[in-house]
């Protein structure tokens, strides 16, 4: 389906809208001690591992307390170290993969920034998918996504370090893919989508097996 320049136009303004939302949290601490906590930080130092090193053995980074810009307290390693001292976190590997490029150009500003443009991409992904292939009017579909993009949980984890918001980009770039004619690129889209989903996180391996 060609796209108006009336919706092109509102696809830009609600990516902008999705992707400043989500940046928006970028400055906020996690807690007292840390700006990110949870499975934050061993996602960032997966990342950077592999921004610097190649691989995902972060028993050097953590080894140097790396973490400190992000996680100003002691951060323990979730996993044991292998007998030859190599330390992989039990994360699957494809967000801190998407991070690591970020994350050597900006550090974690870089990488929440980065999630930040995934939210904005989502944002303007689901205005298109409700009018391209559901035909709901741009008049309606431009305020509903709006105000999501503007909520929790899209605010929230527009910029927290977690699979969920590129997992919920691939689902959508896999509905809207099953929603129109499945060509070529309906389809590679579509395989992409479920490949990637239990390489973030395996328990997204459920909703690849519905999608299909």
């Amino acid at each position: 389906m060609a796209v108006s320049p009336r919706l092109g136009l509102a696809l830009v303004a609600v990516a902008v809208a999705g992707a400043l939302t989500a940046a928006a949290g970028i400055p906020v601490r996690a807690s007292e001690h840390a700006r990110t906590t949870g499975d934050e930080p061993h996602y960032l130092v997966t990342a950077l591992s592999l921004a610097e090193d190649g691989d995902l053995d972060v028993s050097d980074e953590l080894a140097q307390d790396r973490y400190r810009p992000f996680h100003e307290i002691q951060l323990g390693p979730q996993a044991r170290p292998r007998p030859d001292g190599v330390l992989v976190e039990p994360h699957e590997p494809l967000l801190p993969a998407l991070l690591a490029a970020p994350m050597a150009a900006a550090g974690w500003p870089g990488a929440k920034a980065a999630l930040a443009l995934l939210a904005g991409a989502l944002t303007a992904l689901l205005l298109w998918t409700a009018v391209a292939r559901l035909g709901v009017p741009l008049r309606r579909a431009l305020p509903v996504v709006l105000v999501f993009a503007a909520s929790a949980p899209f605010a929230v984890y527009g910029q927290q370090v977690y699979p969920e918001l590129p997992a919920a980009l691939a689902v959508t770039v896999a509905v809207a893919a099953l929603l129109g004619p499945l060509g070529r690129g309906s389809l590679a889209a579509f395989s992409v989508a479920l490949i990637a989903l239990p390489w973030l996180s395996t328990k997204y391996a459920v909703l690849s097996a519905a999608l299909v």
